[in-house]
């Protein structure tokens, strides 16, 4: 009900765009939601526009990194200090976070409006190690906040990309 709340949906995979969007609103379909799916409080954004996005009027760019997002993040925060930038969204999930790297991550979670009440970040960072096609280290989630008791790992998956490359 908060007019200026925010919410965002990244993703690293720009070519499954229209699919998360075909996927949230058969979901709020699903759910009996009233009206159309309210993209006017959700921003549905592919990671690379998010870093030009914070990077802009800064020295630093995706492509001085052959789009290297982690790289290119880690750089950055070692720049400035994470926790003085200005929260961006309220609300944040993570597609495909095996494509993006730690420090991607990092930056990420420091844009999200932290909840006063819970003193935590409303994330969810969906990760699937079986599809890690650019061979990133899993994140250490301590080092992110992100405690094990708030991790919920899938056990089974029925669509893998590494075999179909292999």
């Amino acid at each position: 009900d908060n007019p200026g709340y925010r919410i965002w949906a990244v993703y690293a995979n720009r070519s499954l765009h229209s699919l998360h969007q075909q996927g949230v609103e058969e979901a709020w379909r699903m759910q009996k939601q009233p009206g159309d799916f309210p993209w006017q409080k959700v921003e549905l954004i592919h990671i690379n526009d998010v870093l030009e996005g914070i990077f802009a009027g800064e020295a630093f760019s995706t492509a001085d990194y052959s789009f290297d997002y982690n790289a290119a993040a880690r750089q950055y925060l070692l720049s400035v200090d994470s926790g003085t930038l200005p929260a961006r969204c309220d609300a944040l999930f993570i597609d495909e976070s095996q494509d993006i790297g730690q420090s991607v991550l990092e930056l990420l979670l420091a844009l999200v409006r932290a909840d006063s009440r819970q003193q935590t970040r409303p994330a969810h960072i969906f990760y699937d190690h079986a599809q890690n096609l650019y061979d990133q280290k899993p994140p250490v989630w301590s080092d992110l906040g992100i405690s094990e008791s708030r991790i919920d790992l899938m056990t089974e998956s029925y669509r893998s990309t590494r075999p179909i490359l292999e």
